[in-house]
């Protein structure tokens, strides 16, 4: 399972044909860490997150992005899975389902800040997840558009990321 511990989004399998491919190694992982039922829902939502971030323009899923841009996007995917999942009209996670996700948001998280593909510390990536739960708790059943997450996503980046 080692080797299949991955999870990503592609639009490489052919023309209009976007998917999400997650390993066995991952969902072992998951199970081994005892979040079995919140890591296989955290790890969909992250990478269809992705694939949102393409519809926005915001988002690209090749090997052609810089370092800054590869830790952007996996902490607003990281953000817009928590919101989705947090929500009441998304997957109306319990407080203690959603401290999960940010266990396994931590859990996922890399320390080689000089590596162009890094994607977060733990603490960043936990900290994106419990930003985006947060904003879907302050919604109070409110579902905000797309856009208007990403938005709010941006002013909050912009903060943290110094």
């Amino acid at each position: 399972p080692l080797l299949t511990f991955n999870a990503f989004a592609t639009d490489a399998i052919g023309p209009d044909e976007a998917s999400i491919i997650i390993g066995d190694g991952y969902f072992q992982f998951q199970k081994d860490s005892g979040v079995e039922s919140e890591g296989p829902e955290y790890a969909h939502t992250h990478e269809y997150s992705h694939h949102l971030q393409l519809l926005l323009g915001v988002g690209e899923l090749n090997d052609e992005i810089s370092d800054q841009s590869a830790k952007k996007q996996e902490l607003m995917a990281d953000a817009f899975s928590a919101y989705f999942l947090a929500h009441d009209s998304g997957g109306d996670m319990t407080s203690e389902e959603i401290s999960n996700v940010h266990a396994i948001a931590y859990s996922v998280g890399d320390c080689e800040v000089t590596n162009e593909a890094h994607h977060g510390t733990p603490s960043q990536r936990k900290c994106a997840t419990v930003w985006g739960s947060s904003l879907a708790d302050s919604d109070r059943g409110r579902k905000l558009k797309l856009q208007d997450v990403a938005k709010e996503f941006e002013s909050w980046y912009t903060k943290i990321d110094k």
